[in-house]
């Protein structure tokens, strides 16, 4: 019994100039960089936080810091959202590289 789960390979020179342009990018960069980006996100954003919340003497309420004013930091959260991106980007960039490596092989 063969399973076929409705997956279609698409041939390389079926792709779009974009597409292949954006690999070729992001191909350059090892995939640890993607890594290191969004753990340095992540710090910027505890930073940038932590600095805010100093200055305007914020408080830890309700799982989140709270401004006097009751917003949150939007920078530290908009710098902080990098981080999935980033990770994102990574994975992409290991999936084009192996599939680069088996084409190559075969």
């Amino acid at each position: 019994m063969e399973l076929n789960m409705g997956v279609s390979r698409v041939g390389r020179g079926q792709e779009g100039r974009t597409t292949r342009a954006i690999e070729k990018q992001t191909s350059r960069a090892p995939s640890g960089v993607y890594l290191a980006l969004a753990i340095g996100s992540m710090v910027a954003s505890a930073a940038i936080m932590l600095t805010d919340r100093a200055r305007r003497g914020g408080r830890w309420m309700g799982g989140r810091w709270m401004m006097r004013d009751g917003r949150h930091t939007g920078l530290a959260n908009f710098v902080g959202q990098w981080a999935p991106t980033l990770l994102v980007m990574g994975l992409y960039n290991k999936i084009v590289k192996l599939e680069r490596e088996l084409t190559d092989v075969t």
